[in-house]
């Protein structure tokens, strides 16, 4: 006798729950192992999880305690420098904070064109200027210690020297200046 093969035949519309009623069963039962499996990954990967922040935190109080017992290094000592080379750095330091823009803004606006500048040496201790100049004749020359009084960075502005170049042919004459700006002490 020849075995018949069964046909399946259904004409009811389709739906979610027929569909899963068409589920074989052997399918239902990979499901559940692959859900009970997963369950069980995620439960070892979460005690994972806490055992490796457990440990991390015991090193951290083991560092902790060890970086506590450890004493501090003592400090380096500072390298001493010879007086002279003290004394040369701040006076470097005391020529680099000159206000040299408003000196020489001050000087340029207090000398006339009859007038030639041939040095300034600031004293930044003395905030005292000292100059080499030369004119044409003594009343160029006093008209120019005259506009240097009158500029307001200087306090007080002194004629030091002067005399007539021999040695120039135009014989001009040639004088020294101080001058105090006003300002606070370095």
């Amino acid at each position: 006798m020849k075995r018949s093969r069964q046909l399946r035949i259904d004409f009811a519309p389709a739906s979610w729950q027929r569909s899963i009623a068409r589920i074989h069963p052997l399918s239902w039962c990979v499901l559940i192992l692959l859900i009970v499996f997963s369950i069980f990954i995620l439960i070892k990967a979460e005690k994972l999880i806490i055992q490796q922040k457990e440990q991390r935190e015991q090193l951290q109080n083991q560092q902790a305690t060890l970086l506590q017992r450890v004493p501090a290094p003592p400090p380096a000592p500072r390298p001493v420098a010879p007086e002279p080379q003290i004394r040369a750095v701040n006076q470097a330091v005391l020529q680099l904070n000159l206000p040299w823009h408003d000196l020489l803004n001050a000087l340029e606006e207090g000398t006339p064109n009859t007038i030639a500048l041939l040095s300034i040496e600031p004293d930044v201790k003395k905030q005292m200027l000292k100059g080499v100049a030369e004119a044409l004749d003594s009343d160029a020359m006093l008209d120019f210690i005259t506009h240097l009084k009158k500029q307001t960075f200087f306090d007080q502005v002194n004629l030091s020297k002067h005399e007539i170049n021999e040695q120039d042919p135009n014989k001009p004459l040639r004088f020294q200046f101080e001058a105090r700006w006003i300002g606070s002490a370095p």
